[in-house]
């Protein structure tokens, strides 16, 4: 019959144990990047719809901030509605 030393068992487990680990690892990431993608195509489509209702164009930078968004218009409605809190928490 064959003869295997504990050594050459330890070898074979240890490589067999890497290559699973490491297929693993590939297909998680495989199946990750394809949610993703998914992810990123209702979000492109979602920012056309926006677009085409207020005519304003909004896309996402690769840092996940907007990028060609009026921001003082922003900024500016977010005051008005601070203020107009505020003048409401005073009356009371």
């Amino acid at each position: 019959m064959f003869r295997f030393t504990i050594r050459e068992l330890l070898i074979l487990t240890v490589t067999a144990g890497l290559a699973v680990g490491w297929w693993l690892e590939h297909a998680k990431n495989s199946r990750a990047a394809e949610r993703l993608r998914v992810v990123e195509k209702m979000l492109q489509h979602t920012l056309d719809m926006y677009e085409e209702h207020t005519g304003r164009k909004v896309g996402i930078s690769a840092d996940g901030y907007s990028a060609g968004q009026d921001i003082s218009y922003h900024s500016q409605k977010t005051e008005s509605a601070t203020k107009h809190t505020a003048r409401t928490w005073t009356r009371k």
